[in-house]
């Protein structure tokens, strides 16, 4: 992303996360950019969100849109899953 585009989208996006899901360790934040820091709470939350709550019968990758509360303000929560695949 340009460091212009970054500027206008900060007070809406905070970071972009990836999220691994792995059957040992269960779903884990493996990476946020830019790096932020995230109590872990936060990140366990973020995690959680991303797991998908139906089944996807094609391999590919999903993504999730969501908000969450950060410190004491309240946002209206959300939660969207999409296949890129599925959109195209």
């Amino acid at each position: 992303m340009e460091e212009a585009s970054i500027i206008v989208a900060s007070p809406w996006i905070t970071c972009f996360c990836v999220v691994k899901f792995d059957l040992e360790y269960g779903h884990t934040l493996e990476e946020c950019q830019p790096e932020v820091s995230l109590p872990p709470e936060e990140q366990k939350n973020i995690a959680f969100l991303s797991f998908p709550d139906c089944n996807v019968n094609t391999s590919s990758d999903s993504l999730f849109t969501f908000r969450t509360r950060k410190g004491d303000r309240r946002l209206n929560q959300f939660h969207h899953g999409t296949s890129p695949s599925a959109a195209a």
